[in-house]
């Protein structure tokens, strides 16, 4: 027997499902192609292929130059290879990252 209430809430929990994973892709989620992304100073590529991002490039770095780029750039990787945006700063550039991380949102929203 179920409880009053339970479908309700499975409805929410399913309806909810796409924002509790930011990367939530299955296949079709995504549009195919490549977007770009822009938040404060850096500015990002996100390729998207069958449906999922399979590519992350910063194209500019403009906070703190090239070595707050290269600071963060192996987080481009972690972000393909985990399917979300949910991955630790890098210590001593928490700023770039967290840029880095809303530029690639802002790119992966054009690919929805």
């Amino acid at each position: 027997m179920r409880k009053r209430g339970q479908s309700h809430f499975r409805f929410m929990m399913s309806t909810i499902k796409n924002y509790s994973d930011p990367f939530y892709t299955e296949i079709g989620q995504y549009r195919d192609g490549v977007y770009e992304g822009e938040h404060s100073f850096v500015k990002v590529q996100v390729a998207v292929d069958q449906g999922k991002v399979n590519d992350i490039e910063i194209l500019r770095h403009g906070g703190g130059g090239k070595k707050y780029a290269d600071m963060v750039r192996p987080l481009c990787d972690e972000m393909v290879s985990k399917q979300t945006f949910d991955v630790d700063a890098v210590t001593g550039a928490t700023v770039s990252s967290k840029n880095l991380k809303e530029a690639v949102q802002s790119a992966v929203q054009k690919a929805r």
